[in-house]
């Protein structure tokens, strides 16, 4: 695989997952919480709450992807190991970082009230991991490309 095509592959991929994003905050998350709120009448009263604190941690998801195409945009132009290449990744990992213990705290409180039950719990943690995940990825990738930045700048010095 040519260094050419990765632009486009990272294009394709989170435009895949773009697509996806849109059907699930805007599609499958709103029907489950009206399937919910019928399942459970008690708990009806509650379902804007925690439809609205659920489609906010859409936002976060939104500007990692944006980031991600400004990271592609970089690798086209053959700028993948500067620092704002470097700073974009970092803005990944407190983005996911930042998502992941809003859904976290969320998510307790809500199962410590009561509001919601064992399989919600489960898909949230599921989440939650794949949220640390990204965020722990992008960190060393931050380090990583901020690091070849420095290396490159200092050998651009030398000659």
């Amino acid at each position: 695989m040519k260094g050419k095509h990765i632009p486009i592959i990272l294009f394709l991929f989170l435009t895949m997952i773009l697509g996806f994003a849109v059907i699930v905050y805007g599609f499958f998350i709103p029907v489950l919480a009206d399937q919910y709120a019928y399942a459970s009448p008690e708990l009806s009263h509650i379902k804007t709450i925690v439809l609205t604190f659920v489609e906010l941690t859409g936002l976060p998801v939104l500007g990692i992807i944006v980031l991600g195409y400004a990271i592609g945009l970089r690798i086209m132009k053959f700028e993948h190991f500067t620092r704002k290449t470097a700073t974009y990744m970092r803005y990944i990992y407190i983005l996911a970082l930042g998502d992941a213990t809003y859904f976290s705290i969320g998510m307790f409180v809500m199962t410590m009230n009561g509001f919601i039950d064992a399989p919600v719990v489960i898909g949230s943690g599921t989440a939650i991991i794949f949220a640390l995940a990204v965020a722990g990825a992008s960190y060393a990738l931050s380090y990583f490309i901020y690091e070849a930045a420095q290396l490159q700048e200092e050998s651009e010095l030398t000659i």
